[in-house]
């Protein structure tokens, strides 16, 4: 009676390990990186406590910060996996000025200065293949006027 509840068992476990959805979630789910760089700008002299933040995914769980200075380049990066959409991933820049906090939110791969405009639709396509990097350029946080021009 043992064995025949021990083989049993042992031919439910290899069917459940050779089920192809099992295999499918395990093997397809990949983790690609995206990456955001730029450099970070102001021109008054009383922000203070700069920040970056990428967060993506359907909660916006996935996020990845760093502290930012004047004139300096930034990156930060985040592992996704491929059955995240690339359209879920905001940056924030985040600061204080005058007491206050303020924001700062773009979308990518819109924001992105490195991808031509026509070629942005088909990045959801790519990202369950290879990384994203995405180049903002100047980032000004204090001065919507002067950001993302062409």
């Amino acid at each position: 009676m043992f064995l025949k509840i021990f083989t049993a068992f042992i031919v439910l476990s290899i069917s459940k390990i050779t089920i192809p959805k099992t295999y499918y979630n395990v093997h397809s789910d990949r983790l690609f990186n995206v990456r955001v760089s730029g450099t970070s700008k102001w021109d008054n002299p009383k922000v203070k406590d700069a920040s970056v933040t990428l967060c993506g995914g359907q909660d916006l769980t996935v996020c990845a910060s760093k502290n930012l200075n004047n004139n300096t380049d930034f990156l930060v990066a985040v592992f996704k996996s491929s059955s995240i959409s690339l359209e879920s991933f905001l940056v924030q820049f985040k600061y204080d000025l005058n007491g206050q906090k303020h924001y700062l939110t773009v979308k990518i791969p819109d924001a992105c200065k490195n991808i031509p405009i026509h070629t942005k639709l088909d990045y959801t396509i790519y990202l369950n293949t290879t990384d994203f990097m995405c180049n903002l350029n100047d980032v000004y946080i204090d001065s919507l006027a002067k950001n993302f021009q062409e």
